[in-house]
């Protein structure tokens, strides 16, 4: 019962997450629906995200210095089609912003 206490109030959801950079160590920039900008890492586990990528959903809890994605409810969804994920053009004004 505590763990999903736990797991449900520190759940947090972005709708329509922007990929803008892959970086060498590992993080991301990313562009929310809300036309924020900043970077992340993932706490466990090798990502094949891209330049381009939009994920429909990112569901994550919020640890220190990094977003856990993996677990119950947790994780990300990109737009596909037929199986491959789409790249979207990063905005220009967003673009000169980032790395």
């Amino acid at each position: 019962m505590g763990r999903s206490w736990q797991l449900a109030y520190n759940t947090k959801s972005l709708p329509e997450t922007l990929i803008l950079n892959a970086l060498p160590d590992g993080s991301y920039d990313m562009l929310d629906s809300y036309g924020r900008v900043f970077n992340t890492a993932f706490c466990s586990g090798p990502e094949t995200l891209e330049r381009g990528n939009k994920l429909k959903q990112f569901v994550f809890i919020q640890r220190t210095g990094c977003k856990e994605i993996h677990g119950p409810g947790l994780g990300y969804l990109p737009y596909r089609t037929h199986g491959v994920r789409q790249v979207f053009p990063i905005p220009m004004e967003v673009s000169q912003n980032a790395r």
